[in-house]
């Protein structure tokens, strides 16, 4: 299994370039968002929910026992590197953490591997990647965490047995008010209107943060993602010196007694680390923190602003698992079906070679000395070809995890296609790179 997945990772490695961030941005998980997170796609209307980055040189640190999350940048003796960093208010609120990194791998797929994905996941698959995940991180596990939830029971003077016994069945069961009236029928217990409301929103605060007997679990740390999310990313190139800084800042932001869900969330740090990123100076948090507008901002600054372009920066789609998941598990699965022509910035954006091309022939453009017009011509004919050949690529690899579900195994063909396309695309570039540099000297 694991040459398997190194040989999947080495023909269809997650990202193109090993020293690159990339800012991802999730659906909702509803596939709908709140009014003020609407997002401006080409067909539908449908909302962001949260955001994070992969720092690729960026390690765990275990040297502080105090500040468990921690990270750094990593040394050459660090065999695996690179990891996403995910800032979540809960955490804070929880754990007094306010960021967690993980593993590309474990922010897309949990405990499983890509080339190895489950067709179908039942509750106790999920529990089970619950329970592992708390193991690995043991900072995550503080039984406290749900015992204060029951406390909130004696707060509100349902203190008895009968209430504790509810709690646990409507967490079991996923909180609803057909499941808690079913629940107080077979136990026969009698609770008023007002007591089942409380019950109620704390039930649902335990399910849909995943908070576990053990500690605190999937929801809150990002954890398998791709099972219930489509995922965007602008991918952008960074030296080591920006990786640092980054870096810094992050463990700046350790514990954050500031963080809300409205000013202060995964968008804020994620905004000063773009700053940061840019050379620009750093800037109070907005009263409201989306996500649209961040991806709009970071779009804007590494594909329009010459400034700030580089070489290999493109966006990628991450469409969300097929994987059929238990009914009685949070949150809930996008159920609409997503393409990456949703998003408007995602059609002109993909393919790496792409956009390098397009700073090229930009720079082109403002030469006044250029002479040979069909030479130019025939560039941009290379360059429609290639940028029709990187899209078919991108579909086969947005279908490749789907395709591997519905099978329950590797789909092989798939993989052939992959590494020939990949073959021909590189083989067109250089073809490329040989007619621009003769136009340029020309």
């Amino acid at each position: 299994m694991n040459k398997l997945y190194v040989f999947l990772v080495f023909f269809l490695g997650i990202s193109l370039n090993a020293f690159s961030v990339e800012f991802f941005f999730t659906s909702s998980p509803t596939g709908k968002g709140k009014t003020l997170n609407k997002l401006k796609f080409s067909t539908s209307m449908t909302g962001l929910s949260h955001t994070a980055i992969y720092i690729p040189q960026a390690c765990h640190d275990n040297s502080n026992r105090e500040k468990p999350n921690l990270i750094r940048l990593c040394n050459e003796d660090d065999q695996e590197q690179g990891l996403v960093v995910s800032f979540d208010f809960t955490l804070q609120k929880e754990l007094n953490l306010f960021f967690m990194a993980l593993k590309k791998s474990e922010f897309f797929y949990g405990t499983y591997k890509k080339g190895s994905l489950p067709s179908k996941l039942s509750k106790k698959d999920i529990s089970e990647m619950d329970s592992l995940l708390i193991e690995k991180y043991s900072y995550l596990k503080d039984e406290e965490i749900y015992e204060k939830q029951k406390r909130k029971l004696e707060d509100l003077g349902l203190n008895d047995f009968s209430s504790y016994i509810v709690l646990d069945e409507l967490i079991e069961r996923s909180p609803s008010k057909e499941n808690l009236k079913n629940i107080l029928n077979e136990n026969d217990i009698k609770l008023s209107l007002i007591n089942r409301n409380k019950i109620l929103k704390i039930a649902n605060y335990v399910f849909k943060k995943k908070i576990t007997k053990t500690g605190l679990s999937r929801r809150s740390v990002s954890w398998g993602i791709s099972y219930y999310k489509s995922i965007w990313s602008v991918t952008y190139p960074t030296t080591k010196i920006e990786d640092k800084a980054i870096i810094d800042y992050i463990n700046s932001e350790w514990k954050n007694k500031k963080a809300n869900l409205v000013s202060y969330n995964c968008v804020t740090p994620i905004m000063a680390i773009s700053r940061i990123l840019f050379g620009e100076k750093p800037k109070k948090p907005s009263l409201v923190s989306l996500p649209y507008p961040l991806l709009k901002r970071i779009v804007s600054k590494v594909f329009k602003e010459k400034t700030h372009q580089r070489k290999n920066s493109f966006m990628s789609f991450y469409p969300k698992l097929e994987t059929k998941i238990s009914k009685v598990t949070y949150p809930i699965p996008t159920t609409f079906k997503q393409a990456p022509k949703m998003v408007r910035f995602y059609k002109k954006y993909q393919g790496r070679f792409n956009n390098n091309i397009n700073i090229d022939l930009n720079l082109l453009k403002i030469s006044t000395k250029l002479k040979d017009l069909k030479g130019l011509e025939d560039l941009y004919r290379r360059k429609d070809s290639l940028f029709k050949m990187e899209k078919a690529l991108n579909i086969m690899n947005f279908r490749f995890d789907n395709n591997q579900i519905r099978n329950e195994g590797i789909v092989w063909d798939d993989i052939l296609k992959v590494k020939d396309l990949k073959s021909k695309i590189l083989i067109n570039y250089k073809l490329y790179k040989k007619k621009y540099s003769l136009l340029k000297r020309n």
